[in-house]
């Protein structure tokens, strides 16, 4: 599983490599879809290895799993009209669960070791495509693309802030290393993992300091100062090898305050980003607002966008105080799940991390070490939305939490429930099914993200909708298709005074405005209206659009 993990982001980050950054989430980056793909292939294998086990183990507090996946699904129950929007939400949300499942049966307390150099050796190849990205990109003029030549290190992320959080989560694997708190048993392969250990810890600290992520500064202070507290409290013999890493952190971290003082542009950015609170302190409050509006249903599953943007204007109407023309998601997991779904994922997600924070406890000076790990994730997905910008954020965490429960079930001496699989034949045909229907999917929806990327990166002047003819899967970006498609032919409609064509352009608008509102969208609303000679439309779209966007111009 290890040796999968690491082909999986290795692979991703050749692709990366292809692909450009478009920007958007989920299944629209193309990251995303080779981790699901690789997540598919693993997972067929999985369930071969349980099935000839011809038992499952389930850990004895699965209901408090399972209760917490129901609080999050379960405000589909009662409807929303932008349901649809969140249906790879939902399924990120089970496959999460499959990941746990998988945890639990084929890992150990003894694999620790091996899921920690996984860990560092991924962080290093993040740490040499930031690098590139910073010298080669920058210096040598090398162009490939987007993502590969972004003025700041994204590594095989689409923000620097992704791979920050991911970069922290290595530092912490290689830094609590020589603790072995895992298994005693050595490594035969213990002096090069040791060597590359080394080189993360200094080529991610410098890299940390780079990606100015404030976020992920602070959750790498606080995993360091827990794993030091803890293992000093604790008597450990590796207080020596704790201190050298601490060392080699430190003198990456000079590094970047060196590369950092020498770039002015990046010198600027650090004063500004000090002394700013950031966009969120304009945020939060206002989602905490609808929130207390909606705190019992909230306002429906990926009706986000569409009731921020309203409840916005109306405080606009109420103080003069207007934040962001455009937001799908607050910033916050739990402020999100919350506002969306009312309080059902609230209390869930709330109950939920006092289990952990308990179990982690429970678990001591193991429990403290798999905290400093899931910490970086934890912290970021509080104050940005890392989960649905990195599949492999998520199926990261996850496997942690499984890890959690393997531990915790050796330390108290617990056997986990086993359950006889019967059906040996069929579960694999289910396994092997849904896995390459996965995989089909994923990589034909990669070949439409190519195709839409091909058109985009044409000029203006000569783009043609060509390249979108040879797309099989449209489903994902469906949007993004129909957007293009429309303001490709608007203007030829415009020109020719096309009544029919500005009438389904202004059909389709009118429906795009329900989920994912664009002030452009009413301003070539009004221009269809004012060549219809629609006047009185395009006065009352003009009155919605200053009280939905007041500082729009046409």
């Amino acid at each position: 599983m290890a040796c999968g993990i690491l082909i999986l982001l290795i692979v991703s980050s050749l692709v990366s490599a292809v692909f450009d950054n478009m920007g958007g989430s989920s299944l629209a980056l193309p990251i995303n879809n080779l981790v699901w793909c690789c997540f598919s292939i693993l997972s067929y294998f999985s369930c071969r290895l349980i099935c000839a086990q011809a038992n499952a183990k389930i850990s004895n507090n699965a209901i408090v799993y399972l209760m917490f996946i129901v609080s999050l699904i379960g405000p589909l129950a009662w409807g929303n009209e932008a349901g649809v929007e969140v249906v790879y939400r939902m399924i990120g949300v089970i496959l999460g669960a499959v990941t746990l499942f998988f945890v639990w049966n084929l890992l150990s307390i003894r694999n620790i070791d091996a899921y920690l150099n996984a860990l560092i050796v991924m962080g290093g190849v993040q740490v040499l495509i930031g690098i590139y990205q910073l010298f080669a990109a920058s210096f040598l003029d090398i162009t490939i693309n987007t993502v590969w030549n972004s003025p700041i290190p994204v590594g095989s992320f689409q923000q620097p802030n992704v791979m920050a959080s991911f970069l922290v989560v290595s530092v912490v694997a290689a830094f609590i290393k020589p603790l072995n708190f895992g298994s005693s048993i050595p490594s035969t392969t213990q002096r090069l993992s040791d060597f590359i250990a080394k080189i993360v810890l200094v080529g991610a600290s410098f890299t940390l300091i780079v990606l100015l992520s404030r976020t992920a500064l602070l959750s790498l202070v606080l995993s360091l100062m827990l794993v030091a507290f803890v293992a000093w409290r604790t008597g450990s013999d590796k207080k020596k090898q704790l201190f050298s890493g601490l060392l080699l952190i430190i003198l990456g971290g000079i590094l970047g305050v060196i590369y950092n003082d020498f770039q002015e542009s990046i010198r600027r950015e650090v004063e500004s980003s000090l002394v700013s609170g950031g966009v969120r302190l304009v945020i939060w409050p206002i989602v905490w607002d609808m929130f207390l509006e909606h705190w019992l249903f909230g306002i429906g599953y990926g009706n986000f966008e569409v009731a921020y943007l309203n409840f916005q204007a109306e405080l606009y109407q109420q103080n003069g105080d207007y934040g962001l023309s455009k937001l799908s998601h607050p910033h916050n997991e739990i402020l999100f799940w919350a506002v969306e779904g009312g309080i059902l994922p609230c209390v869930g997600i709330l109950s939920f991390a006092i289990f952990v924070i308990w179990r982690l406890c429970v678990l001591g000076a193991r429990g403290a070490y798999l905290a400093a790990l899931m910490l970086p994730l934890v912290l970021h997905s509080l104050t940005e939305y890392p989960f649905y910008a990195s599949a492999f954020h998520w199926l990261l965490l996850c496997s942690l939490l499984g890890f959690l429960e393997v531990f915790y079930h050796h330390q108290n001496f617990q056997h986990m429930r086993i359950v006889n699989v019967s059906f040996v034949n069929a579960w694999n045909g289910v396994a092997l099914s849904l896995s390459s229907l996965l995989v089909i999917f994923c990589l034909t929806n990669l070949w439409t993200i190519r195709q839409v990327t091909e058109t985009v990166k044409m000029p203006v002047e000569t783009r043609t909708l060509e390249p979108l003819q040879s797309i099989v899967n449209p489903y994902v970006m469906q949007y993004q298709l129909e957007y293009m498609i429309m303001h490709y032919t608007l203007p030829i409609y415009l020109k020719e005074s096309n009544k029919q064509g500005l009438l389904q352009y202004v059909e389709w608008a009118q429906g795009a405005m329900k989920r994912k509102p664009r002030v452009e969208l009413l301003i070539n609303m009004i221009r269809s209206y004012t060549v219809l000679q629609m006047h009185s439309e395009a006065t009352a779209t003009i009155q919605h659009m200053k009280y939905l966007y007041p500082n729009a111009k046409l």
